[in-house]
């Protein structure tokens, strides 16, 4: 058990004020906006005695050991704190001014004559700002917007095609959580291992690709085979047909979910939440003119009985059994881009 004199470990806060030079430039502007929440943040205005931090520049002519030099905390709480930096400047090791005018600034500091000094950290500080807001632009975690309304998300929608209005999206799956699959939409052409991976990782389901699924494929009326004097496409073996359709191979792919819980698959099933955002996720990955469709299969001791509670769907979540033992698996197939929907063993 643990002694009440046990030493507290120091906050966040407190580790910055006391060591700023463990800290990184951009962590320690960032920490300071959090913590003085009630100030203009680095950059954003005109008058630097609104920010919540004032930036100035350690003059060295040696290497710097770190980002930051010193963090001084102002008399007045209206005054904003000054953070010593050691990498940036318009004077020292680091400056486009040559070395004279360190020396020069160093010989006016041990004279305590800060003049000069001072003056440079007018531009140390813009030039610091500036620096600042071109790092936050691209850097999600620091930025203080929304993750999806970052210039960041915005580069990631168009790359993934997701640029459209949200009317157009309203339905479609939370744009968050689809970003991190970019990487996988922008590259063309796309593959099944490709969205099997996405779809198994988002869903958190068992997902497994067919390929290659052939379907029936509707004879229009004026291509079919009619014989006789006003006979037409009857030449065997280029346009005769027997029959109103025909048996296309590879026309589509088809997902196959499961074995589910009871649960999962109940989400899957026509008219629930997973079973649009399954069948639009899939979608916006294959394209249009893809077709496809998906086979959810349930796990053999999850099959319950039907009860006359106006609650069990017969055939899609309860059958004519008495115990899960009787059940005999088969799955439902789900045509994605069509309201009906068919059973197969």
């Amino acid at each position: 058990m643990a002694t009440p004199l046990r030493k507290q470990s120091p906050s966040v806060e407190q580790q910055l004020f006391e060591k700023p030079y463990e800290f990184e430039f951009a962590q320690a502007i960032k920490l300071l906006e959090n913590i003085y929440d009630y100030k203009k943040r680095l950059g954003e205005t005109a008058q630097a005695s609104f920010e919540s931090v004032r930036i100035k520049s350690n003059i060295l002519l040696s290497t710097p050991p770190s980002d930051l030099y010193s963090l001084t905390v102002p008399a007045s709480e209206k005054d904003p704190v000054t953070l010593t930096i050691n990498f940036m400047g318009v004077a020292g090791q680091t400056g486009p001014l040559p070395n004279v005018y360190a020396e020069l600034i160093l010989d006016r500091l041990r004279a305590k004559d800060y003049a000069f000094r001072e003056f440079l950290d007018i531009f140390n500080h813009r030039l610091s700002s500036i620096h600042y807001r071109i790092h936050v632009k691209y850097t999600i975690a620091l930025n203080p917007d929304l993750p999806g309304e970052t210039e960041t998300a915005l580069v990631l929608k168009h790359l993934g095609g997701l640029s459209c209005s949200e009317e157009d999206r309203a339905n479609f799956l939370p744009l968050r959580g689809y970003l991190k699959y970019v990487g996988l939409l922008w590259q063309k052409p796309h593959s099944a291992i490709g969205l099997q991976v996405a779809l198994k990782d988002y869903f958190q389901l068992p997902v497994y690709i067919e390929q290659f699924i052939g379907r029936w494929f509707i004879i229009e009326e004026e291509e079919r085979t009619f014989l006789g004097e006003k006979g037409r496409h009857g030449v065997l073996g280029r346009g005769a047909a027997l029959g109103a359709k025909v048996w296309v191979h590879g026309e589509k792919i088809r997902v196959a979910v499961g074995p589910l819980d009871l649960v999962d698959y109940c989400r899957m099933l026509p008219g629930a939440k997973y079973n649009k955002l399954f069948s639009e996720f899939t979608r916006h990955y294959l394209g249009r003119e893809n077709l496809f469709d998906y086979r959810i299969s349930l796990k053999t001791d999850q099959a319950t009985s039907t009860y006359l509670d106006g609650k069990s769907a017969l055939g899609w979540t309860s059958w004519m059994i008495e115990t899960a033992e009787d059940y005999i698996p088969e799955s439902i197939v789900v045509r994605a881009n069509d309201p009906l929907h068919e059973k197969i063993q």
